[in-house]
């Protein structure tokens, strides 16, 4: 689920945004455009939508699918082990960027 659509849904929500210019092993490479987005369901926690424009961002987005195939809350993330420097281990600033937002007027 895109933004756009989330918002639409008139769900409550969390949205979390991270720089690929913060990412260990980006900078490593000197490829840092981009970011890293975060899409969740405020009162759930679950994931609705997830977006990653940079490097390697289909891998990356690869691991958001395991909570979201489990129906577990993104926090679950937020334990992981991700090794440095890695492009995953964007994931720590990614999920703690994610904060409510508020609700646009339709």
């Amino acid at each position: 689920m895109t933004e756009k659509e989330a918002r639409a849904s008139g769900r409550k929500l969390k949205i979390g945004s991270f720089p690929m210019s913060s990412v260990p092993r980006a900078i490593e490479r000197d490829e840092t455009a981009g970011f890293m987005k975060l899409i969740v369901d405020a009162e759930t926690d679950r994931i609705l939508g997830a977006s990653i424009l940079g490097i390697e961002g289909g891998e990356l987005v690869q691991i958001l699918g395991a909570p979201i195939l489990a129906d577990a809350p993104y926090t679950v993330l937020k334990g992981a082990v991700y090794i440095h420097p890695t492009l995953a281990e964007g994931f720590f600033g990614l999920m703690e960027a994610v904060k409510p937002v508020a609700k646009s007027g339709a």
